[in-house]
């Protein structure tokens, strides 16, 4: 019962979000670099907005420094006191829309109920949840004051859910630069700290991008958070794609042949079982295909029609081995 209220408030709030929330955070500038949880927005809006920017960058000379933050169960742990604050402070929402929220949020309990046992009741203090329609929406609204500190750090920065990109256009990683750097992500992680959140600093990720000479002379760049020194790497995957230090795709394009080939080869085992147009269609689509669209809008055109190709040429043929290896 209770999870059907929540879902019959959520889609009963859906038609009157346009306002006041969405117009609070679609006048942000934070929110113009946010691809999670809008309309026409995905991974792939994300990914072309910060490759292009380097790729603009890297084309006058420069060297791009990005860096990959990932926040820990974020949507779990956000504070109903913080928020219900900052929606009347920052956003100003008052009185009865500010009292729905509260309702909303307070005074709310979780059980598991399995078969005919039932576990104790929980008050819920935190979190919202992220298969909602109100949930990103919260979460959005919470992070917002993100984007300032990393404006007043002169860096760039796109986010996809709680998957935050902060990248630097430098001719050089001078000390000011490694400093500005530094300074950003200590203090990205105190406002998550003052708010109850957690940086995730085992996921955090760096990699230098730009001319070949100019990431080899600065391939020694660390970073320390939280007590934990993060190199730059020479290829890392971001929202599903790899990403190498040149934007070759390289490395991402033998990862999706490689698993291209691998449920291609899956398939091939069930040929006995399937008719010449059912085997066709899947090997067509269900696959190679599906692996490459997914990424296609990212990498080269020269890039993509070669790999459409070379993955329409060498499927394997009904015949074919059905040993393999995973992916």
């Amino acid at each position: 019962m209770e999870a059907e209220t929540q879902l019959m408030t959520s889609l009963s709030f859906e038609p009157q979000r346009e306002f006041p929330l969405d117009s609070h955070t679609y006048k942000s500038l934070f929110f113009m670099w946010m691809s999670g949880f809008r309309s026409h927005h995905s991974t792939k809006t994300a990914l072309l907005r910060v490759t292009n920017d380097i790729l603009l960058s890297s084309d006058t000379g420069n060297l791009n420094i990005l860096i990959l933050l990932d926040l820990t169960a974020a949507f779990d742990t956000i504070n109903h006191s913080i928020l219900l604050s900052r929606l009347q402070t920052i956003y100003n929402i008052t009185g009865t829309a500010l009292s729905w929220f509260t309702s909303y949020l307070t005074d709310r309990h979780q059980f598991i109920h399995i078969n005919n046992c039932k576990s104790d009741s929980a008050r819920l203090t935190q979190g919202v949840p992220q298969g909602s329609v109100l949930g990103p929406l919260l979460f959005i609204l919470y992070i917002l004051p993100l984007g300032q500190i990393i404006r007043h750090h002169g860096l760039h920065f796109h986010c996809f859910a709680d998957d935050i990109q902060l990248y630097l256009s430098t001719k050089s990683i001078n000390p000011v630069t490694h400093s500005t750097l530094t300074n950003c992500i200590s203090e990205i992680k105190s406002w998550l700290k003052l708010n109850l959140l957690q940086l995730n600093c085992n996921k955090t990720e760096i990699i230098l991008i730009g001319p070949k000479s100019l990431t080899n002379a600065n391939s020694s760049l660390t970073l320390s958070t939280d007590g934990t020194l993060v190199s730059s790497s020479l290829h890392l995957r971001n929202l599903g794609i790899i990403l190498d230090q040149t934007l070759s795709y390289e490395h991402h394009i033998k990862h999706i042949t490689k698993t291209a080939f691998y449920h291609l080869r899956n398939i091939a085992r069930l040929r006995p079982s399937l008719t010449p147009k059912s085997a066709s269609s899947s090997t067509d689509s269900s696959t190679s295909r599906t692996l490459l669209l997914v990424s296609s809008p990212t990498l080269p055109p020269v890039t993509t029609s070669a790999l459409f190709s070379e993955t329409s040429t060498g499927s394997p043929s009904p015949n074919a081995s059905t040993s393999s290896s995973s992916p």
